[in-house]
């Protein structure tokens, strides 16, 4: 369950509801319910659910024969995710089964299904790949540093909302830095240039110094 605080009515399909949707497909079927596994306010974008990861640990080991949810959704929300899902239970003999999308990995239809999500992910896949790199380009010819990580001799402006805006030089580091570069270029090792900044600027310890 994505989120539960705030949400009722139609739009929201509570724990309960879910779980009466499966008994009734487990009852139908001749299936037993081994294990509940319940996550309230986890989004089913993320791929690391402790629950989730142990539903499927448990699948793989032969303790259950396959995992049922009552929509897609809660299983995974990108094809990427759910295919990954599907493979390991598919190693390991084990069945997904969606109640309300009527989706069954042991039949054929189920199987079919497999093969179409397996293409919308490498769509995806694709997608993802081309809208990184457009966004890296673009930032590039803004002049936008786009690590979380400053390099070693620049800081984070702050601006005045208090947000981190684009990098500025930290004077007091500038001398050294350029030092390490004049080092580089005359070919001197990185052993001594790290010995280097070590002395003379160990403040700047685990920033990033783009030396090249």
């Amino acid at each position: 369950m994505s989120r539960v605080a705030g949400r009722d009515g139609e739009s929201f399909i509570s724990p309960e509801v879910q779980r009466k949707k499966i008994e009734a497909w487990a009852e139908l079927h001749d299936v037993e319910i081994l294990h509940w596994w319940q996550e309230l306010d986890a989004s089913g974008a993320q791929r690391d659910r402790p629950m989730f990861q142990l539903a499927l640990e448990r699948c793989e080991r032969g303790e259950t024969g396959g995992i049922v949810v009552a929509k897609l959704d809660r299983f995974a929300r990108s094809a990427v995710d759910a295919l990954e899902g599907i493979k390991r239970l598919n190693e390991a003999g084990a069945r997904l089964v969606s109640v309300e999308d009527n989706f069954d990995g042991s039949t054929a239809m189920g199987r079919f299904a497999i093969g179409i999500l397996t293409l919308i992910a490498e769509l995806e896949l694709e997608r993802i790949k081309e809208s990184w790199s457009a966004a890296v380009s673009s930032a590039i010819e803004r002049g936008v540093y786009i690590s979380a990580t400053p390099p070693a001799g620049y800081s984070r402006e702050l601006l005045a909302d208090g947000k981190k805006g684009g990098l500025v030089r930290v004077e007091s580091d500038a001398a050294f830095i350029a030092e390490a570069f004049r080092r580089r270029a005359l070919g001197e090792s990185w052993m001594r240039i790290a010995e280097f900044l070590s002395k003379k600027c160990a403040h700047v310890k685990g920033k990033r110094l783009l030396v090249r």
